[in-house]
């Protein structure tokens, strides 16, 4: 299972068709136009992979995590794609080195 073409196909119906997948026939919809069946991965999304789901968003909500693309480096945080370039710039700081550019002045 190539995961990137699913992870692809699921922010598209979210950022840019404005669907909604918290919706399960919307879900089930947007997997199997990525090719992959909806119902079998919905089924593989119960027990561990439900109780790790419920984990890492008990420990998002503790770290102050509230929308996504929320990223959080070392203590700062970023959130919303119009922020990346901010990360980027943090990134690069913090690295000391031009990572393919250099920081804006």
């Amino acid at each position: 299972m190539n995961v990137d073409t699913l992870a692809n196909a699921m922010m598209r119906a979210i950022w840019v068709e404005d669907e909604n997948l918290a919706d399960r026939d919307t879900l089930l919809r947007t997997a199997d136009r990525a090719g992959y069946d909806g119902l079998t991965l919905l089924e593989g999304a119960a027990g561990a992979a439900r109780l790790e789901y419920v984990s890492n968003t008990s420990r998002a909500l503790e770290a102050g995590v509230f929308g996504s693309p929320f990223y959080v480096f070392k203590g700062e945080r970023f959130w919303g794609q119009d922020r990346l370039d901010m990360l980027e710039e943090r990134l690069i700081r913090t690295k000391g080195a031009p990572l393919g550019r250099r920081p804006q002045a």
